[in-house]
C-alpha cells in the first residue's frame, strides 16, 4: 500500500531548503503543483499505470501514425472557455480573454520551437478544440504540414480507428502516447498537461517548455530533416 504523506517545510525548529526546482516546470508558466510536493507527485506518478487496453492503443496509435524510428514531439494544447486559469497580467493557452490566452500563431511558433529543440520532425496535437477554437486544430496542423512537419491528430480525426471509443477514453489514450513519445510540450495550468508531465519526469523522459512560454526567435532554429 502506497501511503502519501505530506512534506514537512519544518524539522527541529529549522526550516528546511526547498529543492531545486526540477527543470521539467518551467519557471514563468507553472503547472498546478505545489513546489514542495514535486517529489511526492512524482514517486506517486512511478506507480499509476493506465490499463493494458488503453496502453496497447496507445502503442498501435503511434505505430500507425508515425511509424519507423523518428523522433516524436506531443504538443498539447488545452483551450477552455472558463477563466479559471487566468492571471492578471500574464498570458496562458487556457485562458479565453483576449487580453489573457496565447493566440493561435504564437501557439504555432511555440510548438515549431519546441520540436526544434528537440529534434524532432513528427508532432502529435493532443488538442480537442474548444469554445471559440473549433478550428484551430486544423488550422495547426496544415501550418506545422506547410513548416514541414508530419503533423497528426486522433483528438477530432475520427479516421484513426477511434470511431467505437468516447471521448474520455480518446482523453485516456492520447495521454498515454503523449507520456511515452520522445519529448512533450504541455500548456501550463492544465491538469491534462500536468498529469503526463509527472508521468514522463517519473520515467525519465524529456519534457519540453510549456506552450505558453516564447520561443526563440524562429528564423535562428535549424528545423530537423525527415
Amino acid at each position: 500500500v502506497l501511503v502519501l504523506r505530506p512534506s514537512r517545510r519544518w524539522r527541529g525548529g529549522r526550516r528546511r531548503t526547498p529543492p531545486p526546482r526540477d527543470d521539467v516546470h518551467e519557471r514563468r508558466a507553472p503547472l498546478f503543483v505545489v513546489d514542495g510536493e514535486q517529489d511526492l507527485l512524482r514517486e506517486a506518478a512511478r506507480y499509476r499505470v493506465r490499463s493494458e487496453r488503453v496502453r496497447t492503443l496507445a502503442h498501435t496509435l503511434r505505430g500507425s501514425l508515425f511509424p519507423g524510428d523518428g523522433k516524436v514531439l506531443c504538443a498539447h494544447v488545452r483551450r477552455e472557455a472558463e477563466t479559471l486559469g487566468c492571471v492578471p497580467g500574464r498570458r496562458y493557452v487556457v485562458c479565453p480573454t483576449p487580453q489573457g490566452t496565447v493566440p493561435t500563431a504564437r501557439v504555432l511558433d511555440n510548438i515549431v520551437d519546441r520540436a526544434a529543440t528537440h529534434g524532432a520532425s513528427r508532432i502529435y496535437l493532443a488538442h480537442a478544440g474548444g469554445a471559440g477554437f473549433e478550428d484551430e486544430p486544423s488550422t495547426l496542423l496544415a501550418s506545422l504540414e506547410e513548416r514541414g512537419f508530419d503533423a497528426r491528430t486522433a483528438s477530432t480525426d475520427t479516421s484513426v480507428g477511434f470511431e467505437s471509443l468516447d471521448p474520455f477514453d480518446v482523453s485516456l489514450v492520447e495521454q498515454e502516447l503523449c507520456s511515452m513519445v520522445e519529448s512533450f510540450a504541455p500548456s501550463a495550468r492544465s491538469t491534462w498537461s500536468q498529469t503526463v508531465v509527472l508521468d514522463r519526469s517519473a520515467r525519465g523522459r524529456r519534457n519540453a517548455k510549456p506552450l505558453d512560454v516564447g520561443p526563440a526567435p524562429v528564423k535562428t532554429r535549424r528545423l530537423p530533416t525527415h
